[in-house]
């Protein structure tokens, strides 16, 4: 895939032997992300997933919205088979936990972090539709005001 560099011309730093774009193995964050070429190359796109709240309506503070991979959200699992001791809230939705069977609750996690959290539980992330239509509301760890990772990537 193309990589992200466009020199950002208001960057004081630009240029000048140090990456400062705040990307993996950056000297320092001030040009923005892919905005310092010269001195850092170029840098992945980023990746944006869906996080959505963990009851529809609850997250009052925080929207529901596009976030970087790298940011940190809470994780609640869905399967499309059965998992003993996992809700199924109804006919459209996965079984879906927030803590049994996943080693306790999980929070602050990156989107990888989230993916492979479900994976050892022999689940996936949900999907944006099945967080939105309330598949895992009420499943523990308190995450129902909380936004939970989705596995919806922005294409």
């Amino acid at each position: 895939p193309p990589g992200v560099c466009v020199d950002d011309p208001n960057c004081p730093h630009l240029n000048d032997g140090d990456c400062d774009d705040g990307g993996p193995g950056s000297d320092y964050d001030i040009c923005g992300y892919g905005g310092d070429c010269a001195d850092c190359g170029p840098r992945a796109p980023v990746e944006m997933r869906w996080v959505e709240c963990g009851r529809a309506g609850g997250c009052r503070n925080e929207p529901s919205r596009w976030a970087d991979s790298s940011e940190t959200h809470e994780v609640r699992c869905c399967s499309d088979s059965p998992i003993d001791g996992w809700t199924k809230r109804g006919d459209s939705c996965p079984w879906a936990e927030s803590d049994r069977g996943m080693d306790g609750c999980h929070s602050d996690k990156t989107f990888a972090d989230a993916e492979a959290v479900c994976e050892a539980a022999g689940a996936r992330l949900c999907t944006k539709e099945e967080l939105e239509g309330n598949c895992t509301r009420g499943t523990g760890c308190g995450h129902d005001g909380e936004l939970i990772w989705s596995s919806t990537m922005q294409l």
